[in-house]
């Protein structure tokens, strides 16, 4: 992940064709390490969303990967709150 970072021609925004972007794929994993990497950067917004308004913290809800809401919701910029293109909310996904 390291060595995607820090080249020019890979554009981490750039979703695939089920509109997931390298960014978001990581929280949806349940990766924490990656994530925690990438909170770490300078350049990376952690309440950034893709083409369909799914952010980070969106997809570590929907799967449940505690560990990574954890650290997201640890962040002061991450919108626990912010609605997705169909309306819904991280925090739906848990319950």
């Amino acid at each position: 992940m390291e060595l995607l970072h820090v080249r020019d021609d890979v554009n981490p925004d750039k979703p695939d064709n089920k509109s997931k972007t390298p960014r978001r794929s990581p929280s949806s994993n349940g990766q924490e390490v990656v994530v925690r990497l990438q909170l770490a950067w300078d350049d990376v917004d952690p309440d950034k969303s893709d083409n369909i308004a799914k952010t980070l913290l969106w997809g570590a809800s929907r799967d449940r990967h505690e560990g990574v809401v954890n650290l997201l919701f640890a962040q002061d910029d991450v919108n626990p709150d912010r609605p997705d293109t169909d309306g819904g909310i991280p925090l739906l996904w848990p319950s």
